[in-house]
């Protein structure tokens, strides 16, 4: 069974259409370990400034 951590990279490295480097992976893994909440909050402020970002 894979952890939590596992199926975060590997759902994150189809977000962004590439392998994670070793140092996102620990990052990742880091992110894992939040609660529920967090995370959502940190991927959607991510998520808007991508989309901020794109439109400037």
């Amino acid at each position: 069974m894979k952890s939590y951590a596992e199926i975060m990279i590997e759902e994150v490295e189809k977000w962004v259409g590439r392998s994670l480097t070793d140092s996102e992976k620990r990052t990742a893994e880091w992110l894992s370990g939040w609660e529920s909440e967090t995370r959502k909050n940190v991927m959607v402020m991510l998520r808007d400034a991508f989309r901020n970002g794109s439109r400037q």
